[in-house]
């Protein structure tokens, strides 16, 4: 009898615009996870408002939320 994979059952928002997000979602997917994308920007309160809306409808709460949003800069040195 097999095993479920370790994260069956836990749902990954992926929020991001970039290459972490989705590439943590794909990992986090082969892990048994539900990844679910949502595009926006998280500077919009509303679409916000929206979002967490929809994963409380469909997930019933939300139990671990991490919030990673930055600002990047690259510069050369030297």
């Amino acid at each position: 009898m097999s095993q479920p994979p370790p994260l069956a059952g836990i749902c990954v928002v992926d929020y991001s615009h970039f290459l972490a997000g989705p590439y943590v979602g794909r990992c986090l997917a082969a892990l048994g996870a539900e990844p679910l994308v949502f595009r926006g920007s998280v500077a919009d309160a509303a679409h916000v408002k929206e979002t967490v809306g929809e994963l409380v409808k469909q997930w019933g709460g939300i139990d671990v939320l991490v919030n990673n949003a930055a600002f990047g800069y690259a510069a050369e040195i030297g």
